[in-house]
């Protein structure tokens, strides 16, 4: 059943959380009722357990005719965070409705970036509508490290690409991590198609080196379509080309500069190896 997954939930980084989660979006003053930091900052919303939730309703101050800028993130391991709004440059008050498209999810995070009135940056209230998942998924969840994959990363690119594709997988294999890339895994007499879709459901996820070639490309998008479809984790890595040139599902989740990869596979990798 849907419900406020959020009501009396912890929220970080914020003074007086325990208004953000208390249910009430009505009692709220000058003096009370709303919680606040200084911006820029990130509070963090812990669900507690992995939920899916469907949207995320924001309430901001509105007692009088000031304005927020904001942006809201949502992750599972409250590590790898992907964008479902960006109101960095939209002026905002009161009510805020983001839908979340439904997606699991744990934590959320709202980058508090701007309050034209002064430097406090006020939440009246938190809502994440959604249900939990059944105890069959919350261990499927839990377990899917242990599930068997012949591959770490699946990493998909054009070909004309593949001079820096082969640079990421030197990387990853740095870090001890199996990559498929479909110039050096695939073997003669192969079946290419049906040995592509088996990588990437033996894969544990996707990464897309975008670029103007391969974000035009039919089979770099069969690739990260079939691993959205599989609910595979993917990392979109960008070449010569801005978040804004992506697909709109792509546009969602949180990108990688090409030149930021190997320190982000150190940062991620280097105590997993």
């Amino acid at each position: 059943m849907k419900r406020n997954l959020a009501l009396g939930k912890k929220v970080s980084n914020i003074a007086a959380s325990g208004f953000v989660t208390d249910g009430d979006t009505e009692q709220y003053d000058g003096n009370r009722g709303f919680g606040h930091c200084d911006w820029p900052c990130d509070i963090i919303l812990d669900l507690d357990e992995i939920c899916t939730i469907d949207s995320i309703i924001l309430y901001l101050w509105d007692r009088d005719t000031r304005f927020y800028y904001y942006r809201v993130f949502i992750s599972k391991d409250n590590k790898t965070w992907f964008k479902i709004a960006d109101n960095s440059t939209t002026p905002c008050r009161g009510k805020q409705l983001l839908n979340a498209d439904p997606n699991k999810v744990r934590y959320i995070k709202i980058e508090c970036l701007y309050n034209n009135a002064n430097r406090a940056f006020h939440i009246v209230q938190i809502e994440v509508i959604g249900e939990t998942v059944s105890e069959t998924e919350r261990q499927l969840v839990s377990s899917n490290s242990a599930v068997h994959t012949d591959y770490d990363v699946f990493l998909s690119y054009s070909s004309s690409d593949s001079k820096e594709a082969e640079y990421i997988k030197e990387d990853l294999e740095k870090s001890d991590k199996s990559v498929f890339m479909s110039e050096k895994s695939l073997k003669p007499g192969q079946d290419f198609a049906e040995a592509i879709r088996d990588a990437i459901k033996n894969s544990r996820e996707l990464w897309m080196l975008c670029s103007p070639t391969s974000i035009k490309s039919d089979w770099v998008t069969t690739e990260w379509g079939a691993a959205w479809m599989l609910g595979k984790m993917t990392i979109p890595i960008l070449h010569q080309c801005s978040s804004d040139e992506l697909p709109e599902r792509l546009k969602r989740l949180q990108c990688i500069d090409l030149y930021r990869v190997k320190e982000y596979i150190t940062e991620r990798f280097s105590d997993k190896k």
